[in-house]
């Protein structure tokens, strides 16, 4: 094993087994229920070998006790908490015969002492991945579209919006295969969720000369067995959308309707929505039989 690989796991390899990660090679992992905590120290270069901790979160069903079929959710690199540089920039942790210095490109940006290293992976990383451990925390973070390292609201490259919207979206059917606990007692009634229906007002149903704000900007739909099983819930789901951003009102028109004013994503509300269904009401009790 190289001086340079010895030096590295030195320093990374004992606060994450404290920790409680299991180490593979490179690859460090923690495990919950439904979600796993990877780190992986990767290596490039034969001279002044360099290298980065790429550290995030995946999610899938458990088997044996393992995330399996899983889904990257959130994914980082140490650089990030060991320089104030632009977030995009390609940070390395390198080594020459003074010690570890950080480079990006080939280019260096300063030496670094086993113990900075050490401090980032004991007092940043650990506790950053601690304060992810189930899914409803990842929600929380592309649910505000925020940056999971820093806090900061991210605007994001093209695409970031959509990319969220995914990230969640592969959540909520997570939770209807089991995973995140209890949500199996819902599983088998998942399709029920393909009832609720997010859509703008149908023009053609207007009457001539009406205000389109006068009668709502977008209506949701609720199927009949899904709004006559859980009322109550429908009618909890008024204060559900007005949260949402760039709704301005709603309100409940009937047992299987709501109107609301604004200009929401319609097809990411209708998302969001059925996944507040499942974490707010379905998985806190069992499915009636239909």
């Amino acid at each position: 094993m190289p001086n340079s690989d010895r030096i590295i796991l030195d320093i990374v390899d004992p606060p994450l087994q404290a920790a409680g990660y299991s180490r593979r090679g490179r690859v460090w992992e923690k495990t919950f229920p439904g979600l796993g905590h990877v780190v992986e120290m990767l290596r490039e270069g034969a001279v002044d070998p360099s290298y980065t901790l790429e550290f995030g979160i995946v999610a899938g069903t458990v088997e044996k006790g393992r995330p399996s079929a899983a889904h990257g959710l959130l994914r980082s690199r140490w650089s990030r908490l060991l320089t104030d540089q632009e977030p995009g920039t390609d940070f390395w942790v390198a080594f020459d015969d003074t010690g570890p210095f950080l480079t990006a490109y080939g280019k260096p940006y300063g030496h670094l002492t086993k113990e900075q290293l050490r401090s980032v992976v004991t007092d940043q990383l650990i506790p950053l991945l601690a304060e992810y451990t189930t899914l409803s925390d990842i929600e929380r973070v592309l649910e505000q579209r925020r940056d999971w390292i820093t806090g900061a609201i991210r605007t994001g490259p093209p695409g970031f919006e959509r990319w969220c919207i995914e990230q969640l979206d592969i959540i909520g059917r997570l939770r209807l295969s089991g995973v995140d606990g209890g949500a199996e007692t819902i599983g088998s009634q998942g399709e029920q969720l393909d009832s609720i229906v997010v859509e703008r007002w149908p023009l053609d149903d207007l009457d001539a000369g009406a205000e389109i704000n006068a009668v709502g900007d977008f209506i949701i739909t609720f199927g009949d067995e899904l709004a006559h099983d859980y009322p109550e819930a429908v009618a909890r789901s008024v204060s559900f959308v007005e949260t949402y951003p760039k709704v301005r009102a709603a309100r409940q028109e009937d047992r299987e309707l709501i109107i609301g004013w604004g200009s929401p994503d319609l097809p990411a509300l209708e998302t969001w929505l059925r996944r507040r269904w499942v974490t707010e009401i379905l998985s806190k009790e069992q499915w009636r039989p239909l």
